[in-house]
């Protein structure tokens, strides 16, 4: 699945397969990179923000966060490049706001295919690229990180 970009808001992707998922945030979104033109690449653009004492934009720029854990503990992170997220709920670090520990919907279904449908998080879109589930399939397992909260 990936998040459908919103204005200001950061990508992400979310991979299962089997009793794994592996998920990625991209960087924040703040559109300050046009403050540095003549950086050719990341590193020199957060050299050149730090070298101008802005550090929200070098922030921005390092914000990538990415991980793995498995469906059945709860959908609970082992392994993160920040790992003050091992132990996490994947959905709290895919950056879903409070009400994604509520509201789960799968909205589409079965005969349009998978790529028709669309995964409410909370407030968040997402897209579904491939699903070898059915419809109510995949938001019981969506639903299943309520069932192991430790």
């Amino acid at each position: 699945m990936r998040k459908k970009k919103k204005q200001l808001s950061s990508d992400a992707i979310l991979v299962a397969v089997g009793d794994h998922f592996n998920y990625i945030v991209g960087r924040e979104s703040l559109d300050l990179h046009t403050r540095y033109r003549d950086a050719s690449n990341t590193v020199e653009l957060v050299d050149l923000a730090l070298q101008n004492g802005d550090r929200d934009t070098a922030i921005s720029h390092l914000s990538l966060a990415g991980g793995h854990g498995t469906i059945s503990s709860g959908w609970k992170i082992d392994c993160a490049l920040q790992p003050w997220h091992h132990g996490k709920s994947v959905f709290d670090c895919l950056l879903c706001n409070s009400s994604c520990n509520e509201e789960v919907r799968v909205i589409g279904n079965d005969s349009a295919g998978c790529m028709a449908w669309e995964v409410v998080l909370g407030n968040d879109s997402w897209d579904v690229y491939e699903c070898s589930l059915s419809r109510d399939e995949l938001q019981q397992l969506l639903l299943s990180r309520k069932m192991s909260k430790l």
